[in-house]
């Protein structure tokens, strides 16, 4: 069996980063997309789509709906990995765009299949969308456990620094941290804690960035931000809605402790997860405090990776789940 797997795997984006996990290898049965100009990308599409059994869009774009219907014009099956909801995050995050909500919607209907990465998303999913419940299924995001302490960032652990990614978006947050730690130093003006922000711009920017104790980066590279993991003593991610984002693996893989809320899709592949790793109100400043002080002072990150399969959440396993899946959903005989 062939499989076409298309969709962003060069920027530094989370998604991108599980579409390179997919395709990365030598793996003969699995086809990717190349070339990045829109012309030739469609007839990449087309000539790829026609060669392979099946395909695979791995993130919201434009162009899968154009590789839907090549998909349907060649009878192949088609799967949509979707990573996150346009819809519902954009109302989250205040960022309405019609366009886009119709585009993901028309995405949808036209997929035959729609893959989500986590099994808490595939029944958000089913319950959004009631007439795909029998076309919506689960593949898990591969984690690459060969990150682990493979950087070359800072030398050792900064004391009282914290990490968050997600920057300025509602969804993510942050600023309920920013007023935990503000807490904090309320109770103790001595401390030194640090909190590092990663992200793109939203409507919670200006308010993170004004808090003394912030250092707000920006969009940086995997590299960089593996490096600020292995530099700071806790990773936070806070947020309302999150499918399954690999940072807070790859947090614990750099040997940073974890806090984090149950809405996040990682937790699907944690089995030693205690009360004291999880935030359950993400707006409560009190308890984010109180476990942001019990974090720094009891790592968690040795226990949370002991409660994680290596071999059943590893790249090269979820290539072999996704080709399998494919082959029987889509009923592909060879």
């Amino acid at each position: 069996m062939k499989l076409f797997i298309a969709g962003d795997y060069w920027s530094c984006t989370g998604p991108a980063k599980v579409t390179q996990n997919l395709i990365q290898g030598s793996n003969p049965q699995i086809f990717c997309q190349h070339t990045r100009n829109k012309l030739l990308r469609v007839i990449e599409m087309f000539y790829k789509t026609l060669v392979c059994d099946a395909v695979v869009y791995s993130g919201f774009s434009r162009q899968n709906l154009i590789g839907f219907k090549l998909a349907s014009i060649f009878r192949r099956p088609s799967f949509y990995l979707m990573h996150g909801s346009i819809f519902y995050e954009g109302l989250i995050n205040e960022e309405n765009n019609p366009a886009m909500i119709t585009q993901e919607s028309d995405m949808l209907k036209a997929a035959n299949f729609i893959l989500a990465v986590s099994k808490p998303f595939e029944e958000w999913l089913k319950k959004q969308y009631p007439h795909y419940q029998n076309k919506i299924y689960t593949l898990i995001n591969g984690i690459d456990w060969n990150i682990i302490n493979s950087h070359n960032g800072h030398s050792g652990k900064i004391s009282g620094q914290i990490l968050s990614i997600g920057g300025g978006m509602p969804r993510k947050n942050i600023l309920s941290i920013c007023r935990a730690i503000e807490l904090i130093y309320n109770e103790d003006p001595n401390c030194s804690i640090k909190l590092i922000v990663l992200g793109s711009l939203g409507r919670d920017s200006n308010a993170i960035k004004a808090y003394p104790f912030v250092e707000d980066h920006g969009l940086v590279s995997h590299e960089k931000a593996l490096a600020f993991m292995g530099s700071s003593q806790l990773y936070i991610q806070n947020s309302s809605f999150e499918t399954f984002g690999l940072a807070p693996i790859e947090a614990l893989l750099q040997k940073c402790s974890l806090l984090i809320t149950p809405h996040v899709g990682a937790t699907s592949v944690m089995t030693t997860l205690q009360e004291t790793d999880l935030i359950l109100d993400v707006n409560n400043i009190y308890e984010i405090k109180d476990k942001i002080l019990y974090a720094l002072q009891s790592p968690n990150s040795v226990r949370l990776l002991s409660g994680i399969n290596p071999d059943t959440t590893s790249i090269e396993y979820r290539q072999a789940e996704l080709l399998s899946l494919v082959k029987a959903l889509g009923n592909i005989k060879h």
